[in-house]
């Protein structure tokens, strides 16, 4: 593949490509990763905190109107026990909200910076927060 310029980035990962401008294999050049992860933000621009929550809120309220629930789109406890049914686990609705936790930080941590991670991830936190706020064995007393 044939780039003009000497120096490409990968994940912020500095790739020089020799003499005639080709880069080396498994790099991918600027217009590259733009075609695949679109524009990015300006570097010194920073998304507020109450942004993402802001969001998730909004992203929540829109599931409950999606799936017709007053109280929201709350289906972890079904999914849990399809999950258990189907694996022979035992885990609790407190453990799929953790597990989904989990993907959002392993997608997190790979990759390019996704807003959605974080917007999902402090969802799922909130989500779990209501589950253990109603967990009376873990309640100080």
């Amino acid at each position: 593949m044939r780039i003009e310029g000497t120096s490409r980035h990968y994940g912020g990962q500095a790739s020089s490509s020799d003499d005639s401008g080709t880069l080396a294999e498994g790099f991918m050049s600027p217009e590259q990763l733009k075609a695949v992860h679109g524009e990015s933000k300006p570097e010194n621009r920073r998304d507020p905190a109450p942004d993402f929550l802001d969001e998730a809120v909004s992203t929540m309220k829109a599931r409950a109107q999606l799936r017709d629930q007053p109280a929201g789109e709350r289906s972890m406890d079904k999914t849990v026990a399809i999950f258990n049914a189907w694996t022979g686990n035992n885990l609790s609705v407190d453990d799929g909200w953790r597990f989904m936790l989990s993907l959002k930080q392993a997608r997190e941590i790979q990759g390019f910076y996704n807003r959605d991670d974080y917007v999902d991830g402090a969802a799922y936190f909130a989500l779990l927060g209501e589950e253990e706020s109603a967990n009376t064995t873990r309640q100080k007393t």
